[in-house]
Parts: structure tokens; C-alpha cells; sequence
């Protein structure tokens, strides 16, 4: 992934990752704004991501009624957006 594209993704993860949830409305705004990042990362190009961020991507309900889940998740996520920031420099 060329340093554009990770930042491209990190700043998509991380618009994601700030979202908050409070109710079911709040969740399906979430599982649209996903899919745009679904489709950016189906799009033609060079991008290799970990199945726990297509976990992430499906999981938002998951996340909505466990906060365990949702911490462990959101961590794995915040170390990654950490780490294609890191590569895209």
C-alpha cells in the first residue's frame, strides 16, 4: 500500500473509530459510513489489511452491546490506524 492510500485508510479508520454509538439509529448511520470504507478497500489498488479490520467493519453491533468487545476491538483498530500513519511517512 502506497503511503497515500494509508493515509487515505487511517484517516477513514479513524473517523470510524471516533464515531459514537449511543442507539440504533447511531448504528445504522455507522454500518453506512462502513460500507463507503468497504467499498474503498474493494476498490482496485494495492491494499493488504488484516481480516480483524474486516471483523471491525462488521462488528459495529457486537461492539454496541459488549464494551469488553468493543475495547478489545477498538484497540486492535487504534494500533493499526498507529501503524499505517507510522508507514505513510
Amino acid at each position: 500500500m502506497v503511503g497515500e492510500d494509508r493515509r487515505a485508510l487511517a484517516a477513514q479508520l479513524r473517523r470510524l473509530l471516533s464515531w459514537e454509538i449511543r442507539d440504533e439509529q447511531d448504528l445504522t448511520l455507522w454500518y453506512a459510513a462502513a460500507q463507503e470504507v468497504n467499498g474503498w478497500l474493494k476498490a482496485p489498488r494495492s491494499v493488504s489489511v488484516p481480516r480483524e479490520l474486516w471483523r471491525w467493519l462488521a462488528e459495529a453491533d457486537l461492539r454496541f452491546a459488549d464494551p469488553d468487545y468493543a475495547s478489545r476491538q477498538n484497540g486492535f483498530i487504534q494500533r493499526y490506524i498507529g501503524e499505517l500513519e507510522s508507514a505513510a511517512e
